[in-house]
């Protein structure tokens, strides 16, 4: 019988894709970061850096790991 338990206010399902649920479902550790300031899909790898080191000083990367259920 499954335990019920109470989601923290924080927690944000998301839809994933195939290898995702491949990936986890082996419990593969995966760590995510979240980016809370936009950045274009085009972005080169400089800006990519930048963004992610001003992102860092500004504490906008929140980051987390995953956990099987």
């Amino acid at each position: 019988m499954p335990c019920a338990s109470i989601a923290p206010p924080y927690r944000k399902r998301i839809p994933a894709g195939r290898s995702w649920t491949l990936l986890l479902g082996r419990r593969t550790p995966v760590a995510l970061v979240l980016g809370l300031d936009p950045l274009a899909r085009s972005a080169t790898p400089a800006e990519i850096d930048s963004h992610l080191d001003v992102g860092t000083l500004r504490q906008r990367l929140p980051f987390g790991h995953t956990r099987t259920e």
